[in-house]
């Protein structure tokens, strides 16, 4: 969306490209999710995975007019904020990034902390005794969808600003994948877990790839020995170090 909107000249204004490029993440998110909030654990990945190759499919073939296809969309200029520091200069774009990334973690804690987030703690633990106790969990669940993909919207807007370029193929359903490495090798259902992942699988994967070029290998090898030995993830180990830390001091 920034990409179509900044180089076809339709708007330039940063805070006017972010709001249309909420909006339209709120609108895809919530029809889809519309339906794939129906279906439950695996089925849910499934189906979330599905919705992202038809939009790429739809991107890379169907819009290829706007797209350019396997071309992509180059010249993407990072944005004016009518500010007194430059965004062509890394290292304020780097602040901006450190900035919007920090509000959004505090809007997800704060959601977390709030009634909201205690719902969505019980829907996760036992969704049958929500709904006993009167909760529409389909509409938190919904909400949850919406919310999350307008956190991801943020973060592709921050993405195609940086790099400058952005193609088809980054909306192919590897990257979800890799998205879900993230979470594993973090911890599902942490707070902080999502972080640390993106960090030891970002860090790793060019670690790795500066000496091999079988990174996809050693990446399923990863992936195997985190769902055998470390189910919890990063977050899931320190938890428990931490307790077993905890017993010995007692």
């Amino acid at each position: 969306m920034v990409a179509i909107l900044t180089t076809h000249g339709v708007v330039e204004n940063f805070y006017l490209v972010l709001l249309i490029s909420i909006l339209s993440v709120m609108i895809l998110g919530g029809a889809f999710g519309a339906l794939a909030v129906r279906v439950r654990k695996l089925y849910f990945m499934i189906v979330t995975f599905a919705f992202g190759h038809v939009v790429w499919s739809v991107a890379m073939y169907s819009l290829q007019h706007i797209t350019y296809g396997f071309n992509g969309i180059r010249d993407i200029h990072r944005p004016d904020l009518s500010l007194p520091w430059s965004m062509e200069n890394n290292t304020n774009f780097y602040y901006l990034v450190l900035v919007v990334g920090a509000v959004c973690f505090l809007i997800l804690y704060l959601m977390i902390k709030s009634p909201f987030g205690h719902a969505l703690i019980g829907i996760r633990d036992n969704e049958h005794r929500m709904i006993a106790l009167g909760h529409n969990t389909l509409l938190y669940k919904y909400i949850c969808y919406i919310v999350s993909g307008i956190i991801a919207g943020v973060g592709g807007l921050l993405f195609a600003y940086f790099n400058g370029y952005v193609n088809p193929s980054e909306l192919h359903w590897l990257w979800s994948g890799d998205a879900l490495m993230m979470m594993f090798i973090g911890g599902i259902g942490t707070f902080w877990g999502p972080p640390l992942g993106a960090l030891v699988y970002t860090g790793l994967r060019y670690w790795v790839s500066a000496y091999t070029m079988y990174w996809f290998g050693i990446e399923g090898i990863i992936f195997i020995l985190v769902v055998l030995f470390f189910r919890g993830g990063v977050a899931g180990f320190l938890t428990d170090l931490q307790r077993r830390l905890k017993g010995s001091k007692r």
